[in-house]
């Protein structure tokens, strides 16, 4: 879609996201449990692209699902790129990404989250 201003515009996605988490507990003389529990959620992506600059943009991402295998999920993820050649670009950013699921012995509500940085080729 068009976006609010020129040069910019928005993305709108149905996806699903599948995602795995395998936790491993160990304990000196008592012993160990492993478990893992696998994920998969329908969910809607909005993502922005405006032009700050001629060579930089800030590029977002909402992500907002879940009802399938998880109760809820979303993610966040701010993220600026540089073009410094008219096919190279680095994007740098944050990204946090939250999951709230429960059964199969497994239960978790909690975040992932970190700095995330890349270069890459821009068709």
């Amino acid at each position: 879609f068009p976006g609010p201003m020129d040069g910019s515009h928005i993305d709108a996605l149905l996806a699903l996201r599948h995602v795995t988490l395998d936790s491993k507990v160990e304990l000196t003389g008592v012993g160990t449990t492993d478990k893992e529990r696998t994920v998969i959620d329908p969910a809607f992506i909005v993502r922005p692209s405006l032009p700050l600059t001629e060579r930089l943009r800030f590029n977002a991402t909402l992500v907002v699902g879940g009802g399938a295998d998880s109760d809820f999920l979303y993610e966040l993820q701010p993220m600026f790129q540089y073009r410094f050649t008219d096919t190279w670009a680095a994007r740098f950013g944050y990204r946090r990404a939250h999951y709230d699921f429960e059964g199969d012995n497994v239960d978790f509500d909690g975040s992932m989250e970190g700095f995330i940085f890349g270069v890459g080729y821009v068709l």
